[in-house]
């Protein structure tokens, strides 16, 4: 069975890949529209991120089933049509795994489940010429947390990754997350764990995404954490000032014009997510654009494709 990659696009406007162009008066809503398919894409709990202009898809599993091991294969896909361009194997075998890009050259896989327990080690990719899989050395000082699984983990900068999310073995789960900066020395091969003094609810399958911190004098960031549990709540977990991270940010002008005319024209209407896990949260502009997952309060049709815009300025949401 073939997996697709899908694009959100305007209904009224030009057909641009997965991009938006500003709307006009005629223009009211949002259109799907396929742009790849292959049957290597038939997975979930996988990673996707974009390395060197390259979407790199990475490991998880092809069902639910725990008993199914997991992938350890990398997909290549170019940019325009999506296309798979290479396979790369010899990776470690992962699902639910973090995944971030540093120095716009290398994949770093974190953690996850290896089809028969949680891990806390760290991989990468390097995509340069002659480059490949490598297992990163522990530095010292690494504390390291118990194993990861259904974790997040968000960039920082170039160096440094906090981690966050389920922790513990097989058939243990602590009660409260820790949360974890992940330093990484991509060059040398290293990496150590130091844990936060924060602390959230213990969660997993959640997403999280750095974003300014509106209305305070000095210039910060925080994290938004929302799902992974039976919550509704975004919450706000790490304040940081402008200097102490390097977030990286999507320069999309046509998709965030859009994403406020859709709540400005009343086309989004108010309305709250449910309580989600295995969805996305992708910070276009000012807006987190949660989509899908599996809701917790449902015993049928658990999964939905709803579309929701969290404006992170004025806390508000709105449900396309």
């Amino acid at each position: 069975m073939a997996s697709s990659f899908i694009a959100i696009r305007e209904e009224q406007g030009e057909e641009v890949r997965g991009q938006a162009v500003s709307p006009s008066d005629t223009e009211d809503g949002w259109a799907w529209k396929r742009v790849g398919s292959s049957e290597l894409l038939a997975r979930a709990f996988h990673s996707a991120n974009l390395v060197g202009g390259r979407l790199l898809v990475f490991g998880g599993a092809r069902s639910a089933d725990p008993r199914d091991p997991p992938l350890g294969d990398l997909l290549v896909l170019e940019p325009s049509g999506l296309a798979v361009e290479r396979v790369v194997s010899g990776g470690p075998a992962r699902s639910h795994h973090g995944a971030v890009t540093l120095h716009d050259r290398w994949l770093v896989v974190v953690g996850g489940w290896d089809g028969k327990r949680r891990l806390a080690d760290v991989h990468s990719f390097d995509l340069a010429p002659g480059g490949g899989w490598r297992e990163l050395s522990r530095a010292a000082g690494n504390q390291a947390p118990v194993g990861l699984s259904g974790h997040t983990c968000t960039k920082l900068s170039d160096h440094e990754v906090l981690v966050l999310g389920r922790e513990g073995g097989v058939h243990t789960q602590r009660r409260f997350a820790s949360i974890f900066r992940l330093h990484i020395d991509a060059y040398s091969h290293t990496y150590w764990y130091k844990e936060c003094e924060s602390r959230t609810a213990s969660r997993s399958g959640h997403t999280a995404i750095l974003t300014h911190v509106h209305g305070r004098k000095a210039a910060g960031y925080q994290l938004l954490v929302f799902g992974g549990r039976n919550s509704a709540e975004i919450e706000p977990v790490e304040v940081w000032t402008e200097g102490d991270v390097r977030p990286e940010h999507v320069h999309a002008p046509g998709l965030v014009d859009h994403l406020r005319f859709l709540i400005s024209s009343g086309t989004a209407t108010s309305r709250r997510p449910g309580a989600l896990r295995h969805h996305s949260m992708t910070l276009v502009g000012p807006f987190a654009v949660l989509y899908g997952g599996e809701c917790f309060n449902k015993t049928t049709d658990t999964v939905c494709n709803d579309l929701f815009i969290y404006d992170t300025r004025t806390l508000q949401t709105a449900q396309c």
